[in-house]
């Protein structure tokens, strides 16, 4: 669902001016590699930020301008424009609602829901801050929590923010299925704490919390780098999803 039907509409930031950085360190269980997952959230921006000895990719969402995937080995930057996507958001969510007898806000809420959505993760407490990720019935991740290290408002602020980026199709960056800022989202939906401890059985990484600042976020953390050469892929991801919808309307009809 959430490579099909994306965000229809913004929820309002917090009022207030809030920076959340998250830095997690990264450990290689096949490769014993060591590097550091770092994710900074502002209101008006996200930034996931992989540095390992064979990976050093960036994703950077700008709230309604789009988003920078940021390749440095390459130093190239694959764009994605925000408007095309909330055009075809709203005309598909309109459409939808009136075939299911919905509002758009009832479908919009219902899209939040990782148990409505195949494709996503969904987590489920399993001891004492511990819980297990299950994909297609398969356990993909599992995850440690401390005692909260955010406030009620802190945590609301926090699941809101992770909700708007939505507005553009999610990917993981080959760090693990989902990056961070996408699983911290599904597993925030119905549990409110901040992983701790997060190893993706798949990829075989393992992520510990190391750093957790509230406070500005150097603006270098949302910048693009100069010299590096831009490319829009907004129609080829458009079309992908129109691939994908396609396909599972015709599975749907066998």
């Amino acid at each position: 669902m959430r490579l099909l039907l994306v965000w229809l509409a913004m929820v309002a930031s917090s009022a207030s001016a809030r920076s959340l950085t998250l830095v997690y360190q990264v450990d290689n269980r096949h490769t014993s590699e060591r590097g550091e997952a770092v994710l900074h959230i502002s209101n008006s921006a996200i930034a996931n930020h992989y540095r390992l000895p064979d990976m050093q990719l960036s994703q950077i969402t700008r709230q309604g301008e789009g988003q920078y995937v940021l390749i440095h080995s390459h130093k190239q930057i694959l764009f994605r424009d925000f408007q095309p996507f909330y055009e075809n958001a709203s005309r598909q969510l309109k459409a939808m609602a009136e075939r299911m007898g919905k509002s758009e806000q009832q479908l919009w809420k219902m899209m939040l829901d990782p148990s409505n959505d195949p494709s996503a993760a969904t987590f489920s407490q399993i001891n004492t801050q511990q819980y297990q990720g299950v994909r297609d019935e398969v356990v993909v991740y599992r995850v440690q929590t401390e005692q909260s290290r955010l406030s009620a408002s802190e945590l609301d602020w926090l699941k809101t923010r992770l909700e708007q980026q939505m507005q553009i199709p999610q990917s993981g960056l080959g760090l693990m299925a989902d990056n961070v800022d996408e699983l911290l989202r599904l597993f925030t939906y119905d549990h409110d704490a901040l992983p701790s401890r997060i190893e993706d059985l798949d990829s075989g990484y393992v992520l510990t919390l190391q750093k957790h600042k509230w406070g500005a976020v150097e603006p270098s953390a949302f910048s693009l780098p100069a010299g590096y050469l831009k490319k829009d892929i907004t129609e080829q991801t458009l079309n992908l999803m129109e691939y994908l919808q396609n396909l599972n309307e015709q599975k749907s009809l066998n």
